[in-house]
């Protein structure tokens, strides 16, 4: 357990001399290792924590940043060792930061509210009328969800199943989030109600709110530019990129989200396979205006399991005309399966799509 102190009153008037203010001075607390030059133009409000900051950022192109705090305001914030913190546009509140993290250029990262971070919300799948939900949590797994999803016949289980669920949600109901060690948050304008694991980076996103990034250094999770996320839960080793839309989702451990060149390939389809496509489609998209109401915007993605590539031959250059013979819809399966984003999962649509393997 680290130990923390009051500010000495030298300590003090070097943050006042550096244009640091707070609520109360007395409610901000320091490691062994401290240094109170490291931190200028900074806010403190409620309960701060802070550790030491002698860590050097090694950054693409050969910049080095030295760990401190600069241009922020921290509400309730603990924060751990080496850490670097520059440039929050509104601030940060209600964080539990690990050590070496690097936060740059973000507008809010907040926990405004008791969450559980993505865990117990209900997604509809196969059935866009209801009926069919699946509790996510960070144990789901595609097992697990295949039985929850198509064994509606059996009550008894579906129900303790349920209870096991909600019981891990109440687990980690908090109203602290966390930021893992070593994580990286640059270029984010609004993450609320968001749990990171370590090692994940998240670059450019747009808009995260109420989920969890499940993540490990043996296998990072990235989250890029432009992705807008609400009631998710991402596994390890998923990058999600390219202005990616998804809400009430989980997204299993490896999958790949990228809209790019893999959803153009939608039109050498043929027409049927096309409807359970388009489905995934609206999930990203949400911009055809013919769109109606009832197609949901949830989607469930699981383990990446296999390795087909948009990039192999069969899969680029093969168009398939109206009517196409059905002995060799394993190759239009795999056209599916790869633009579902390379993840195996429940995929509503033709009922040859739903399970391709």
């Amino acid at each position: 357990m680290k130990e923390y102190r009051k500010l000495s009153a030298e300590e003090i008037a070097l943050l006042e001399a550096a244009a640091c203010t707070a609520e109360d001075w007395n409610e901000v607390e320091v490691a062994e290792g401290f240094d109170a030059r490291c931190v200028r133009n900074v806010n403190f409000s409620g309960k701060i924590r802070l550790g030491s900051f002698g860590h050097i950022f090694e950054l693409p192109g050969g910049v080095r940043r030295k760990a401190g705090i600069e241009n922020a305001c921290l509400h309730n914030v603990s924060l751990g060792d080496g850490c670097l913190v520059r440039n929050v546009n509104n601030y940060i509140a209600n964080y539990e930061i690990g050590d070496r993290c690097f936060i740059e250029n973000v507008g809010v990262m907040a926990v405004d509210r008791e969450s559980s971070f993505g865990n117990g919300v209900r997604v509809s799948v196969l059935n866009e009328t209801g009926g069919r939900e699946v509790t996510i949590s960070e144990r789901l797994s595609s097992q697990l969800a295949y039985v929850v999803a198509l064994y509606r016949h059996r009550p008894e289980f579906i129900a303790k199943v349920e209870e096991l669920s909600a019981r891990y949600a109440d687990s980690v109901r908090s109203a602290t989030g966390s930021i893992g060690n070593d994580t990286r948050i640059v270029n984010v304008q609004y993450m609320s109600c968001v749990r990171v694991g370590e090692y994940a980076r998240i670059e450019g996103a747009a808009k995260l709110v109420n989920g969890s990034i499940v993540s490990k250094k043996e296998a990072p999770t990235y989250i890029g530019n432009g992705v807008i996320c609400t009631d998710f839960i991402v596994c390890s080793d998923s990058r999600i990129e390219d202005g990616v839309m998804m809400n009430r989702c989980f997204v299993g451990q490896a999958c790949r989200f990228g809209l790019g060149k893999r959803l153009a390939l939608l039109l050498q389809l043929p027409r049927r396979e096309r409807r359970g496509l388009r489905y995934i489609r609206r999930t990203l998209h949400r911009n055809a205006p013919q769109e109606h109401p009832a197609h949901s915007r949830s989607v469930l993605i699981h383990e990446r399991r296999f390795g087909f590539e948009p990039e192999q031959s069969h899969v680029q250059a093969r168009s398939y005309p109206p009517g196409y013979p059905g002995e060799r819809s394993q190759d239009r399966i795999r056209l599916l399966h790869t633009l579902a984003v390379e993840g195996r999962g429940l995929l509503p649509g033709d009922g040859k799509a739903r399970n391709p393997f």
